[in-house]
């Protein structure tokens, strides 16, 4: 798959990816994901900024105490939304806020959460990673029982569970993906504490073509913003879209129009 980005109309970081939701469907079904970021200011969908670096991070960035700021997020499916609340001098030990997010209008209940992601290679995350084998390193962390096969170049460890994907607090349960107009609203728990808005942009237009024409049947896609990272220093938030299919052999000779 050819993917064309129109930068004028859409100015942000996309990446298209290729695997699969689920531990051992191999080849069958697999899924293709085109992620977008973008960056907005806090309480003004219609300020919209550039994300920092040029490119999506294949790798983690982190603060210099080595706490994680940007997560490599380079999955095609997440199960659920991701709201995660990041700042150079606040930690993670206690809830510190409520998330309040609407869609469509419609105000959820305030879900309580805390400052920061949740370790990878620590409980309770780490078990949602799959079968796992002692580090032969005294004292490292568990590495997963993986041995990449030809015949299924996407397989996950057994006993992998999605959720793995998703940095936030693991007792905080946000819902589905955002769209376009909905808010994600969070206010910190303390004396002159925070009170933040973030409202979806419009996102990416997707177009499946070849040789300049819309293929047929049309490309069914799933889309939404399912990751807000809150970057309480900057004052703004990043924004993830990830839009997934059904892989299709047909795909291959198609460009994927981004605008």
């Amino acid at each position: 798959m050819n993917v064309q980005q129109d930068k004028a109309t859409f100015p942000f970081p996309v990446m298209f990816l290729l695997g699969s939701r689920t531990p051992d469907t191999g080849k069958k079904p697999q899924f293709g994901a085109l992620i977008a970021k973008q960056a907005v200011s806090f309480n003004d969908a219609n300020v919209q900024q550039s994300p920092r670096s040029s490119a999506i991070l294949l790798t983690d960035e982190l603060f210099a105490s080595q706490r994680t700021k940007f997560e490599a997020d380079v999955t095609v499916y997440k199960p659920r939304l991701d709201v995660v609340i990041v700042s150079a001098s606040k930690f993670n030990f206690a809830h510190f806020g409520k998330v309040t997010i609407t869609r469509g209008g419609v105000i959820g209940l305030p879900v309580t959460t805390r400052y920061d992601w949740q370790s990878r290679s620590k409980p309770p995350r780490v078990a949602l990673a799959g079968t796992t084998d002692p580090n032969p390193t005294p004292g490292g962390p568990p590495i997963l029982r993986f041995t990449p096969h030809v015949d299924f170049p996407f397989k996950l460890p057994e006993g992998f569970n999605s959720v793995f994907f998703s940095g936030r607090d693991p007792e905080a349960n946000f819902g589905g993906v955002l769209a376009a107009g909905d808010t994600a609203h969070f206010v910190e728990n303390v004396t002159d504490g925070f009170d933040l808005t973030v409202t979806v942009p419009a996102g990416p237009v997707l177009k499946f073509t070849r040789d300049c024409w819309g293929i047929a049947p049309p490309q069914w896609v799933s889309q939404g913003v399912d990751t807000v990272v809150m970057l309480i220093d900057e004052r703004r938030a990043l924004l993830t879209w990830r839009f997934v299919f059904v892989w299709e052999t047909r795909l291959e000779l198609v460009t994927l129009e981004v605008s």
